[in-house]
């Protein structure tokens, strides 16, 4: 028999690409663990209540120069004073996002980590010319420094970026 497990979110991201449904399927679900995905559980454990996710914007601006641009796939992580969150994929309805010259604007939905702190970059590296330039980024209308030279060049890389 199968029951049915609901998560609290439009959807989840495990590991760095797998996106379940809202809904997803267990054989079994044990109703007495405090391991409820995501949650805030109070001290007396009389009351489960949904994780918080709040939503933000990032603006990033890839340089205008010879081989600027990048085909690989991109992450994103927001650092805060109360944590970190999941790995986000960088996703528009852009069909070639990361071009040379070109601004791509993203708004995702993740969990809410507190005052913002950092935002961490991720690259996989792949494809021809890995390398990505990025001029500018700017994060819930806040400016962050941007790496020096090109991102990911040499394969998959990750950086913490910081407000300037």
């Amino acid at each position: 028999m199968r029951k049915k497990l609901s998560i609290f979110s439009s959807s989840l991201l495990l590991g760095s690409s797998l996106l379940l449904p809202a809904s997803v399927f267990a054989d079994t679900v044990d109703t007495t663990s405090t391991n409820v995905l995501p949650s805030n559980v109070d001290n007396n454990q009389s009351n489960v209540q949904a994780a918080a996710f709040v939503s933000h914007w990032i603006d990033i601006v890839t340089a205008d120069v010879a081989d600027a641009g990048t085909d690989s796939i991109i992450w994103i992580k927001v650092i805060g004073e109360n944590g970190t969150s999941g790995e986000i994929l960088l996703a528009n309805t852009s069909s070639n996002p990361f071009e040379r010259g070109q601004t791509d604007q993203f708004n995702f939905r993740c969990e809410d980590v507190g005052k913002v702190k950092a935002i961490a970059l991720r690259t996989d590296g792949s494809g021809w010319k890995a390398g990505w330039k990025v001029s500018s980024i700017t994060f819930d209308g806040k400016a962050y420094n941007v790496p020096s030279g090109f991102f990911g060049e040499t394969g998959p890389e990750s950086t913490v970026l910081y407000p300037k």
